[in-house]
């Protein structure tokens, strides 16, 4: 390795470090979301002893947030996501549970700051690797300066710079990781098809899906790869007759790592294939791909500009360079249309569009041409180091924003994009200018907005204009909680009694009143009983209840069915 290069990594190896020790609550707040459904068959095996996690019934454990499971229609509990990311914390997990937590006087529980450190530091190790193999394969291509600009666009200049530390036990930079593994020894495997490339090669792939199956596609790489001319499909059918066993060979590894989980799936379910996303599903029929490119929600390119260099890169890609092309073509149209036909296309709260980050690796070749392209005269290298330096420094920008709660999650529109677009600072009426989405609506493949007629026939969750939950309490006075999570959520039926007014009754069966000090309360036993609103719909889920002096902001999420 050169020193240009030593001083890259180290560059990236302190940076990560130093964010990662600013990072309010790294140590602490890693296991949450998503993670909590990938990370939950460690602590089942290793701590809980039940895979199937029936101890869940008993109330006395104690065991609230640790696991999310689903209920099978038979009534066993299910684990919702597939088990390769637990293969790939197990190294680290055990680490913590046999000797970081021990030494440190940690208990073992699975969920201490031992256990999520040790899983961060993980991540990092497993990103680290990738960028040294996809350093590995650049260079087959490209001179070494253009590999560390490649390096250096593809970790600051992109969201997995926030994935290797804020949120470092989500899928995306792993398979980032496993992507850049397999595109090295698919290279590698076709100057000399080896033994250990052959069975490195079906590992890599068999993770990649056992990770996230739905990048399935990704494995086409290896079987792809090869400059399409006049001799590719002959050159792949003598490949396939003289390497037919190293073929089998990738092809039955790849089945052997999917063992465990169709395992899992027959030990819970009794069957061997299951589906655990239930109520989710893919709108093939209506995909958002523009949006998903382009949108302000959660566009890529938006989000992510750098990326263009790698798009228009593919027009200048020339020599060995070009046997990617041809997989590139096949898998990144499939890619894209799947994930943009997910039901949640904009993948809920998220730091730009996160599932793209699984083929930056990928997308690295291409950029390492544009770069070659652009750089061949001093004034087009001072233009193109210009734009990267500007896209680095946007990102690092928009990461603190995302980071303080400035740039929104999921609800980010044009005109609250350029309203905080350069700002360190939350101004002023920023709430207003976003437009949340509505996660059932969305699920039954509906618009993310509701129409007054919806309004006025249907059951919500109901949040103030600061996205605060409202709830009814024990007096049946209605309150405005500070939690902002879903799990004491109160659920309203809006009855229309005329166009445009509505009564509304609570969970507890009562209608809501006003009472002489303007306050709403859930105490109406009959409808002859209950204040009539005024509803008026402003979009976005918004709504106004007028009411004589009551006059009060509020917007509706459809609840879902009990």
């Amino acid at each position: 390795m050169t020193k240009s290069s030593k001083i890259t990594f180290l560059c990236i190896f302190i940076s990560w470090f130093l964010l990662s020790s600013n990072q309010k609550n790294w140590s602490r707040d890693q296991i949450k979301a998503d993670v909590v459904s990938y990370y939950s068959y460690l602590p089942a095996v290793f701590i809980d002893h039940d895979i199937t996690l029936n101890f869940l019934n008993h109330t006395e454990i104690p065991v609230k947030g640790r696991y999310w499971p689903l209920t099978t229609p038979e009534g066993h509990y299910i684990i919702k996501t597939s088990m390769g990311m637990s293969i790939l914390y197990l190294p680290f997990f055990l680490i913590a549970h046999y000797i970081v937590g021990p030494l440190g006087g940690y208990e073992c529980n699975g969920y201490t700051e031992a256990y999520q450190a040790c899983l961060a530091v993980g991540c990092f190790i497993y990103l680290f690797i990738g960028l040294l193999f996809l350093r590995r394969t650049l260079l087959l291509f490209y001179s070494e300066k253009i590999t560390l600009w490649v390096i250096i666009s593809v970790y600051f200049g992109t969201n997995l710079l926030w994935y290797s530390y804020g949120e470092a036990l989500m899928p995306h930079q792993f398979i980032f990781a496993l992507v850049s593994l397999m595109m090295y020894f698919t290279i590698k495997w076709y100057e000399q098809a080896t033994i250990k490339r052959t069975l490195t090669l079906g590992i890599i792939c068999g993770l990649i899906i056992l990770v996230r199956p739905s990048d399935l596609p990704f494995c086409l790489f290896p079987l792809l790869y090869g400059k399409a001319d006049k001799h590719y499909l002959a050159e792949k059918l003598n490949l396939i007759k003289t390497n037919w066993t190293k073929i089998s060979l990738i092809l039955f590894v790849v089945f052997l790592i999917q063992i465990p989980q169709l395992l899992y799936w027959k030990m819970v379910t009794g069957q061997w294939l299951y589906n655990s996303y239930t109520g989710e599903r893919f709108y093939f029929n209506h995909p958002h791909i523009l949006e998903g490119f382009f949108g302000y929600r959660k566009g890529w390119l938006l989000y992510t500009p750098i990326m263009a260099f790698a798009i228009i890169g593919f027009f200048f890609i020339k020599n060995e360079a070009k046997k990617i092309v041809l997989g590139s073509l096949v898998i990144l149209p499939i890619f894209f249309f799947v994930v943009f036909c997910w039901w949640s296309w904009w993948y809920g709260g998220s730091f730009g569009m996160r599932p793209v980050i699984d083929l930056y690796a990928v997308f690295a070749i291409p950029m390492g041409a544009s770069y070659t392209f652009l750089m061949n005269r001093k004034w087009k290298k001072l233009i193109t180091i210009t734009l990267i330096s500007f896209f680095i420094l946007l990102n690092m920008l928009q990461i603190y924003q995302y980071n303080n709660f400035i740039l929104h999650y999921e609800a980010m529109t044009k005109e609250s994009y350029w309203y905080i677009f350069g700002k360190v600072e939350k101004p002023d009426h920023w709430w207003d200018k976003l437009r949340l989405t509505d996660p059932v609506r969305a699920m039954k493949g509906l618009p993310e907005e509701l129409s007054m007629e919806e309004i006025s026939t249907g059951t919500f969750y109901l949040r103030n204009s600061e996205n605060k939950l409202v709830i009814t309490d024990s007096a049946q006075n209605i309150l405005i909680t500070e939690n902002y999570g879903w799990d004491i959520s109160e659920r309203f039926t809006f009855i229309p009694v005329s166009p445009g007014y509505v009564v509304i009754i609570a969970t507890n069966g009562k209608y809501i009143t006003i009472d002489e000090k303007n306050e709403m309360k859930a105490n109406g036993d009959k409808k002859e009983n209950a204040t009539i609103f005024q509803c008026t719909f402003k979009g976005d889920n918004k709504v106004e209840l007028h009411s004589g002096n009551f006059n009060q902001p509020f917007r509706l999420y459809m609840a879902k069915p009990q």
